[in-house]
């Protein structure tokens, strides 16, 4: 298992020769998986491009809504709870999206 650093780059070593499966899961994205071919002594690439999570029923991506109130939720979020995922420790992460824009913050702190 490894994960990501902040830029979603990731590193695995001392993968043996061969074909291996690299999975991928983020918070609210659907999981991905990959088979890559490992030669010895050579360095694979692999990206992946998630998707957002299905929110219908059975899998279906079409949702159909009654009435709704359009509101958006900041990617912070998402990023602090995989950083809490991925904590060795006991951690609790909040992202600073849900305070807004702070009236102490100075261009230092930007």
């Amino acid at each position: 298992m490894a994960y990501t650093e902040e830029a979603g780059f990731y590193r695995l070593v001392g993968v043996p020769a061969g074909q291996a499966t690299v999975a991928v899961t983020y918070t609210a994205s659907q999981a991905s998986a990959a088979t890559v071919t490992v030669a010895p002594g050579q360095t694979v690439a692999r990206d992946f491009e998630l998707q957002p999570a299905a929110a219908g029923k059975n899998g279906e991506s079409v949702v159909t809504l009654g009435a709704f109130v359009v509101a958006s939720e900041r990617e912070g979020q998402a990023k602090a709870i995989m950083e809490r995922r991925a904590s060795i420790n006991a951690k609790n992460v909040v992202a600073s999206d849900n305070y807004g824009d702070s009236p102490w913050a100075t261009s230092a702190n930007s």
